[in-house]
């Protein structure tokens, strides 16, 4: 196992060290007195730290050790700098750990160090003092800021005389203080830090050395020293050092002379299965400080990006002493599950299997281009095929040409239900190993998409075969690389609960049968593809077998033109293209963009002039706007783009016509329904009466109403009298009046309309731009896969129509419900992106009703608005949604007046409520606001710095938290009627009860908590006391209340809730 120096002179840092530099030279002197002194000094650790693992002389060598170990024999690759900033960095890492009574006082009274810990590690004891807190926890407190102290620490008059000897020849102090405090920063810390920069006069790289000492910290991990993270076990159980220590033996890792990319081995015997358990949760974390750590590599200097890490720890040496290791846990009844897992509940349509073969070729296609520099998806291609054989059955298939499958993958992915590769650490190995940091977001996400196959299939084939040979040899265990050997694979699946055959071309499986093929496949095409039954070409062929019981009707053909949407390389169907790439798409738009006037075709003004002879020639004007989002001006976030179109219908003037005493005018009403835009034109009474002839046949009777209508033909004008209509009024005198029903027989003998789609005049819609049959006038596609679709306005009278395609790309990923055929949420990012482009289009209505029936996004915190507020996207709300927010803004310091109108819409209910919401984030960060309840509700704004940011309320939605101006206004908590709420008042006694035990209600009460929100937001006075209150009472009757302050609850009543005197507020 690792060796174990008892000395400095042991390690093979200062070995290699002193053969650089002249023993007797003034820094190898220096840097040895700083080895002895910290040595020294740290024993003092455990005077605070008594029952933590030692921190002394030992975990220093052990440091040096470890560091040594990863290096392997490229120690010779470190410059003399570098070698002495390693040596350095594990002396004093860790003498933040040595407190003094004082310092320990200092650091208790740290009032925003104190807070940042508790709200993340223990939040029911916020608003307690340290001396109140368990021991265990400000031990813990103190821990975890110990790698901020070093520089305090340095200054102290034990170390200040030899740090004012610091030689010249040595990297600057800022450095290796910078390598020090990365031991406790996140990896997020480490990017982009000034301090960690190469330094070309010393030819140091302190990146490179930052992500060593971490791992070597960390990898301090045997029977000489264990690790801080079991402390947890031995504290919770009340074990002694030594009772623990029994029931630990870590043997530690073994590093190899010459490093490597392959798992660290690593050994250990234990005895109690609480510490193997935890003993296995540490080196998942190891596994992922490795990950971390394969990830910055790329930031350091060049000779130092490859180094060859370990990607993982090797568990395979961890005995079990005594007791039987293993998941023990619940099973399923797997061919319950798998049944459940393609039952029709789960998914809407049985088409959905067309659109997850779909997704899963688009991923591999587009993880290839990502993973192998040659490949250029664009270039790609992917192929569907649909036959019958000569039995008579019906097959569909699907051939893409991305990154394939390793036998493992198979095994760890594919057969294995609700793994996902896409999701897996797996991935995240394999690019780094490839020199490539950018995460790739996946259109699949369940891992159960090939089930789906079998909705409407009995049988499918797989024939695959992974792009990297390398990956294959390493998994097939291959000792010498050999060109010679092929690692496709065919899998036969015979249904379900079938039996599975699978053959492996390196392990020389003959496989007679060629892949199922139809007849117009050529016989050089299938050459090209495949020999002697397993394929030649990197990727991966599905065919299924399709029972006709089960698809019905469905046209497959159809169906992938349906969820196909922008894909970034062509898609065939039978050797025809089908669909647009994303690129053509966006090309197509161009040359079509802007504003467009179209006349009605000549057959449509002849039908024009039959149904409306009265306005015979007066034919409107279609309009249309076309907009590509990925033109500058539109282009708000990177990895989004997309088309909208905009439909309108114009006159040139009103065009209106006279029937009897009654006025009437052509109106025009676009809607959406079957797949298409249409428009109707119509008839409309402008008296504005709205009863229907027809409502009086089904409530009086044909008979009736014919008698009526008789009467009604008589006159020229509305009857002045009920007499003259005589005995056929007499039924509708008590249900209506004259003018009502004259009204009504006027439109009912004028109901004249025409509808048409707008292909008919335009011959173009969105869905011929992109040469598709989606359904929804929303769509919404992720890498070039329709995500979800959304149909307004069936029916509605107005005369502009929308149709909106989205195209959403790398991290823009929708949430869909497990079925796919719902979104459920989109990043916030995108929400805002889209609601403000729709806005300066005038087409926000529609897209704002979608973004409302998620509801989710009005449970946003103010944090994760904040987040949300990327660079690009504020250039671009400031470019174009400036004037907006300044309006806004200016209405919220002007007086509030009962009479609805702009100003008094509260930001929770105003049509553009996404905007809103994003300009209260900003406004609750960036300003402190005063409400007046006395001036009529005004708030008032002063800017605040940005370290003036209260945290407090990250944990609450954008809910503009104010001040009280006065004793007065410090009375109410809010407006008494949600819909003229402008704010919330911080001082009122609840908000700040509220306030104060915010993150403990969140944490142990999220229910109630969310509730409080919600009647703050959206409810009147009367139901925000009830719920508020009864919230009060649950919490007393509670025994454990988890540190939020029950006893000095505040009950509201009317008198705590503002309105204008006399106000009467119509709903």
């Amino acid at each position: 196992m690792a060796k174990h120096s008892k000395v400095l002179d042991d390690t093979v840092l200062w070995k290699t060290y002193q053969k650089e530099v002249l023993p007797e030279s003034e820094r190898c002197h220096w840097t040895r007195k700083i080895y002895e002194q910290a040595v020294t000094y740290l024993k003092d650790v455990r005077r605070t730290f008594e029952n933590y693992t030692l921190h002394d002389e030992k975990h220093v060598l052990n440091v040096l050790d470890a560091m040594g170990g990863l290096l392997g024999n490229h120690v010779i690759d470190l410059t003399v700098g570098e070698i002495e900033m390693l040596i350095l960095a594990a002396c004093i890492h860790d003498l933040g750990m040595v407190y003094t009574d004082e310092e320990m006082q200092l650091y208790y009274e740290d009032e925003l160090l104190s807070k940042v810990f508790l709200r993340q590690n223990a939040p029911e004891l916020l608003g307690f003092l340290p001396k109140d807190w368990p021991e265990g926890i400000w031990k813990w407190y103190l821990r975890t800021i110990h790698h901020l102290r070093l520089s305090e620490v340095l200054q102290n008059k034990y170390w200040k005389n030899l740090i004012e000897q610091w030689p010249a020849d040595v990297a600057p102090m800022r450095c290796l203080l910078a390598v020090c405090q990365a031991h406790g920063e996140n990896p997020e810390w480490l990017r982009g830090n000034a301090n960690l920069e190469y330094l070309p006069a010393s030819d140091v790289d302190p990146l490179f050395c930052a992500l060593v000492l971490r791992l070597a910290d960390l990898l301090d991990f045997d029977d000489t020293r264990a690790p801080k993270v079991l402390y947890s076990y031995v504290e919770c159980n009340e074990k002694s050092w030594n009772e623990w220590e029994k029931h630990h033996a870590s043997a530690g890792f073994r590093y190899p002379d010459e490093p490597s990319t392959d798992d660290l081995p690593y050994k250990a015997r234990c005895k109690n299965p609480g510490i193997e358990h935890t003993v296995r949760e540490f080196l998942d974390w190891i596994d992922i400080e490795l990950s971390n750590c394969a990830k910055l590599q790329r930031y350091c200097k060049d000779r130092w990006q490859r180094f060859p890490f370990p990607r993982a720890v090797l568990r395979n040496e961890i005995e079990s002493d005594g007791y039987m290791s293993g998941d023990f846990c619940f099973t399923m009844n797997q061919e319950q599950i798998l049944k459940l897992l393609i039952g029709k509940d789960l998914y809407d349509n049985p088409d959905v299997f067309v659109r997850e073969l779909l997704q899963n070729a688009i991923d591999a296609t587009l993880l290839r281009g990502k993973m192998d520099a040659d490949f250029v998806p664009e270039k790609s291609h992917i192929d569907f095929w649909e036959w019958n054989d000569k039995e008579g059955n019906l097959w569909f298939r699907i051939d893409d040409y991305g990154i394939g499958m390793t036998l493992g993958m198979f095994q760890r992915y594919f057969l294995r239900v609700g793994n996902s590769y896409y999701t897996s650490k797996e991935l995240e190995k394999d690019l780094c190993e490839l020199g490539k940091s950018e995460f790739y977001q996946g259109i699949s996400h369940f891992g159960i998409g090939f089930l789906s196959c079998f909705l409407c299939g009995d049988y499918a084939e797989v024939s695959t075969l992974y792009f990297a040979p390398e990956k294959n040899r390493r998994e097939e265990l291959a000792t010498q690389p050999s060109e010679a050997v092929q690692y496709g694979l065919r899998l036969q699946i015979t249904g379900l609960t079938g039996y599975y055959t699978l053959k492996n071309q390196a392990a020389n499986h003959q496989e007679d049968k060629p892949f199922p093929h139809p007849d117009c496949q050529s016989e050089d095409e299938q050459k090209k593809l495949e020999r002697r039954g397993y394929r030649i070409k990197s990727g991966t062929s599905i065919v299924i077998r399709l029972n006709p019981s089960k698809l019905g009707t469905l046209d497959l053909h159809k169906t992938v033109e349906k969820y196909l949407c922008g894909a970034r390389m062509p898609v065939y169907y039978n050797n025809q293209r089908i669909g647009r790439t994303y690129e053509e798409v966006m090309q197509a738009s161009h040359e079509v963009a802007g504003k467009h006037e179209y006349e009605l075709t000549s057959g449509l003004k002849k039908k024009f002039d039959e149904c409306f002879p009265e306005v015979c020639g007066q034919y409107p004007q279609i309009m249309t706007t076309i907009v590509p989002l990925d033109m500058e001006e539109n282009h708000v976030l990177p990895g989004l783009s997309g088309v909208l179109v905009k439909y309108e219908v114009r006159f040139d003037k009103n065009v209106q016509w006279q029937v009897k005493d009654q006025c009437f005018e052509l109106e025009a009403g676009v809607s959406y329904c079957d797949g298409t835009v249409r428009i109707t034109l119509y008839c409309k009474n402008k008296s504005g009466i709205s009863l229907s002839w027809k409502r009086l046949e089904r409530v009086f009777g044909l008979e009736k109403t014919e008698k009526l209508k008789k009467e009604l033909e008589k006159t020229e004008s509305c009857p002045q009298t009920e007499a003259q209509l005589g005995e056929s009024w007499r039924p509708f005198s008590e249900m209506y009046d004259l003018y009502s029903v004259w009204s009504a027989y006027l439109n009912y003998d004028h109901e004249e309309s025409m509808t048409f789609g707008v292909t008919e005049c335009l011959g173009l819609d969105i869905n011929t731009l992109f040469a598709s049959n989606q359904t929804g006038n929303i769509i919404f596609a992720y890498q070039g896969v329709v995500m979800g679709a959304n149909i307004y306005g069936k029916n509605y009278n107005v005369r502009v129509g929308h149709e909106m395609k989205f195209l959403m790309m790398d991290k823009w990923k929708p949430t869909v419900e497990v079925g796919r055929s719902k979104i459920l949420c989109l990043p916030l990012e995108i929400v805002v992106a889209i609601a403000s482009i729709t806005d300066k289009y005038q087409m926000l209505n529609e897209v704002q009703y979608f973004m409302e029936q998620l509801k989710w996004f009005k449970n946003i915190s103010l944090k994760e608005w904040r987040e949300g507020q990327t660079s690009s996207l504020n250039q671009w709300l400031e470019q174009y949604q400036r004037q907006y927010f300044v309006e806004r803004k200016q209405s919220l310091q002007k007086k509030f007046s009962k009479d609805i109108h702009y100003d008094n819409i509260p930001f929770f209910l105003h049509n553009n409520l996404i905007l809103d919401q994003y300009l209260a984030a900003y406004l609750q960060d960036n300003y402190f606001m005063t409400i007046n309840y006395e001036e009529g509700q005004t708030i008032m704004f002063r800017e605040k710095k940005k370290e003036k940011i209260e945290d407090i309320y990250d944990v609450f939605p954008p809910m503009m938290f104010c001040k009280a101006a006065s004793n007065q206004s410090r009375k109410y908590v809010c407006h008494a009627k949600f819909y003229f709420r402008r704010g919330i008042t911080v001082d009122h006694p609840f908000i700040i009860w509220l306030l104060e035990n915010a993150v403990q209600l969140k944490q142990y009460f999220q229910r109630q908590f969310e509730n409080i929100i919600i009647c703050l937001c959206e409810r009147d006075a009367i139901s925000i006391i009830e719920e508020c209150n009864s919230v009060g009472e649950q919490l007393l009757m509670l025994t454990e209340q988890h540190g939020v302050d029950v006893g000095s609850f505040p009950k509201l009543c009317m008198d705590d809730f503002w309105s204008e005197k006399n106000e009467e507020i119509p709903f």
